[in-house]
């Protein structure tokens, strides 16, 4: 017994109603109840449009000598009495003397259909009747509470996305501070929350003002890509001008506004086929938007903050550059070699940044070393060796007074310290020694090797590593050793010194 639903999209209580299990479960009942009568419909205002169910096989003893559409007119009349007295009719068909009944379908006092049967034999008792509407009843009833519960969720669902997405956006602030990084998340994040297909990021560039695309995310799978270096679209350009989003049925774009226009965030092609962007998508985007801006700027200032100190290092690194010859300072071969091992150690983006930091100011102490030391040729004398020593000492003084660079200081003080705690300016020994200053200490010795001196020439290169896995465990961490032994074996290592040709050029 099957009905084809021609109504509209949204779903209605009478659509409901014919769905329902329990409804299915009542007409199962009353067919073996009264012999599988005829069962018909209408919806209010379209009674003349009186619709059958699809029946199944009449019992043997009993024949059909009309059909629903000889019913009709009977059927309309009782149809009026229901909708006047909103209870149920029942009715007698005049031709072949067989009975029918009609039950209005009612929800906060107001009929919306009616369902019923007809082609009784025998006249039905008034209490089939009673159980007939009340059960109806109770399944309308059912049917108003899950439409409530719908409208409900509808009305909540778009604010507590968009608390969702505070939160979410939240994190981001706090977890996430390289710009570059951040745009992608901020991409895919929107994608997820709008279900959609599409979304591109544009920033105004501070200097030109130019819109420009700077991240870009396409789920589709044709080949027509939403390219991150695609043109502003002129939607997304009135968009910034007017400072007002736009909604459109498969594209939504909405400001971002910080002090001023700073960007648009856009979405299109929402997943589904026939899905189509909403209001509340609107509301939900724009909430994304605001927050948005917020991890934006924290990103910006973060990378500003960023530039300056390193800015700082490289005056410091220059001032050091221009007293003496890149021959009696550190390489960019040693700056990238001491990433790749802390890499190769697993440590954090963080511990990478302080560890490249490091890097750039070892020999900071060096400019306040006498220079006939430093150039000398000849073996150091006692008494020059100890102020050699306190070069390390006499950096920090120059960094203390910058707080940006404080974890960088153990770093540098201790690069000097041995594992078998032999070193100095402490005698630290083993982990004691933070790990910064365990890596610098291998590559600071592996340059000094391989590198040109004055006072003497540089080691082969199988022998300079050759000498770093003997002094494991003595002057150097036995792991950071096996580290730089994996760096060797892969290539990297090799890759590196073809990177610094000139650097390197006196390695044999």
């Amino acid at each position: 017994m099957a009905y084809v639903n021609d109504s509209s999209k949204k779903a209605k209580p009478f659509d409901l109603l014919l769905e329902n299990s329990g409804y299915k479960d009542l007409r199962t009942a009353f067919d073996k109840l009264l012999l599988r009568p005829l069962w018909w419909l209408a919806e209010k205002g379209k009674s003349s449009r009186i619709k059958p169910f699809l029946r199944t096989q009449r019992a043997r003893d009993m024949e059909d000598y009309l059909s629903l559409s000889d019913y009709k007119k009977t059927i309309s009349k009782s149809i009026r009495q229901a909708e006047r007295s909103k209870a149920p009719v029942l009715f007698e068909h005049p031709v072949n003397n067989t009975y029918g009944i009609c039950v209005p379908l009612v929800k906060d006092e107001k009929t919306f259909g009616f369902f019923g049967i007809c082609a009784l034999k025998a006249k039905p008792r008034h209490g089939t009747i009673d159980v007939l509407s009340g059960y109806t009843h109770a399944i309308i009833d059912e049917i108003s509470k899950d439409l409530e519960l719908g409208r409900v969720y509808e009305l909540v669902r778009p604010r507590a996305i968009a608390l969702s997405t505070v939160h979410t956006i939240n994190r981001l602030v706090t977890s996430i501070l390289d710009i570059k990084e951040l745009f992608p998340r901020i991409a895919r994040l929107t994608l997820q929350i709008l279900k959609a297909e599409r979304v591109r990021i544009c920033m105004v560039d501070k200097y030109t003002g130019a819109l420009g695309c700077v991240a870009a995310v396409d789920y589709r799978k044709s080949k027509d890509l939403f390219k991150i270096r695609t043109k502003p679209s002129p939607t997304e350009c009135k968009v910034v001008q007017s400072g007002r989003s736009v909604k459109k049925s498969n594209f939504l774009c909405v400001p971002l506004v910080d002090e001023e226009m700073c960007g648009t965030i856009s979405v299109r092609d929402k997943v589904g086929k026939k899905e189509k962007f909403s209001i509340f998508d609107r509301e939900i985007l724009t909430t994304l938007a605001e927050q948005a801006v917020i991890a934006i700027k924290n990103a910006q200032i973060y990378k500003e903050q960023e530039d300056l100190t390193i800015g700082t290092i490289k005056s410091l690194g220059y001032l050091l550059d221009a007293k003496f010859p890149r021959a009696y300072t550190h390489t960019e071969f040693f700056v990238e070699l001491m990433v790749e091992l802390g890499k190769a150690l697993g440590l954090t983006k963080k511990e990478l940044k302080i560890l490249h930091y490091s890097a750039l100011l070892p020999d900071l102490g060096k400019v306040v070393m006498p220079e006939e030391i430093l150039r000398k040729t000849k073996a150091l004398s006692g008494k020059e060796r100890k102020i050699l020593k306190t070069h390390t000492v006499r950096g920090i003084e120059v960094l203390k007074y910058l707080d940006v660079l404080k974890p960088v200081v153990p770093i540098i003080l201790h690069h000097h310290e041995r594992y078998d705690g032999t070193g100095y300016p402490e005698r630290l020994k083993a982990k004691d020694i933070p790990l910064g200053s365990r890596i610098m200490a291998v590559v600071d010795a592996f340059e000094a090797m391989v590198c040109h001196r004055p006072y003497r020439k540089p080691l082969p290169f199988r022998m300079a590593v050759s000498e770093i896995r003997r002094q494991a465990g003595k002057q150097f961490d036995p792991e950071v050793v096996k580290a730089f032994i994996r760096i060797v074996k892969i290539g990297r290592l090799e890759e590196l010194v073809r990177k610094h040709p000139d650097e390197l050029k006196k390695i044999t």
